[in-house]
Formats: structure tokens, C-alpha cells, sequence
């Protein structure tokens, strides 16, 4: 019986997968994140994604996951998709590493202006 709730312990630890990712989205209270093959789907508990509220999550929440050197937790990802709680509307980045890491390159207009060319309406 020890060993069987040592093991359920273990499990339940370990089985939620991208801490970093799940501490840097906090602050808007994702309803889910959840990866479906390439895609990480991020669903937010808001009617509708503006664009501010994009620009706000990836590059206040998500990049610094990869600039950081935690890129790990999206490890497999090559697109990110931010959509409302309905999951019928958002966006969604491609190439997310690559994009971040771009995206730490460049200052102010420049960034935003990188972000919206890797940027599609889901």
C-alpha cells in the first residue's frame, strides 16, 4: 500500500509538464494549455483576444520562457496558439523559438513589428 501511494505521489508530481510555461502564463489564468501535436493551444478566460492582449502574453509571458533558457517546456512546439475561452477566436504565432529569440534582438517598434509578420488570425 506504501509503495502503490509513493507511486501515485510520484506520478501526480511529476505528470504536469511545463512549470516554467504554466508560472509565466499566471498572471492572465489560463483555462487550459494544452498541446496537440505541434500546436501548444493557450485558451484565456476572455470573450475576445485583442491584439494588446496578444502582444501582452507573448511578450511579457512567453518569451521570457525562452530567453530564460526554459525553451525545454516547448520543446516539439512550433506554433502558439492564443484563443478565447470559447476557442473560436485568437492568434497564433509561429515558430515560437525562433521568434522569441528574434524577438530579444530587436527593441520597441521593431519587436512588435517582427511579432505581427510571424503572427495569423486563428
Amino acid at each position: 500500500m506504501k509503495k502503490y501511494l509513493a507511486c501515485l505521489l510520484f506520478v501526480s508530481f511529476f505528470s504536469h509538464a511545463g512549470t516554467a510555461l504554466d508560472s509565466a502564463l499566471k498572471p492572465w489564468s489560463p483555462s487550459q494549455i494544452q498541446q496537440n501535436g505541434d500546436v501548444l493551444q493557450i485558451v484565456l478566460p476572455q470573450a475576445k483576444i485583442t491584439d494588446g492582449l496578444y502582444k501582452s502574453v507573448i511578450t511579457m509571458g512567453l518569451c521570457p520562457v525562452v530567453w530564460e533558457g526554459k525553451a525545454g517546456d516547448l520543446k516539439g512546439v512550433t506554433e502558439v496558439a492564443l484563443l478565447n475561452q470559447f476557442g473560436k477566436q485568437g492568434y497564433v504565432v509561429e515558430e515560437v523559438i525562433s521568434t522569441c529569440t528574434e524577438m530579444g534582438k530587436l527593441t520597441g517598434a521593431e519587436s512588435d513589428t517582427y511579432l505581427l509578420g510571424k503572427t495569423r488570425l486563428y
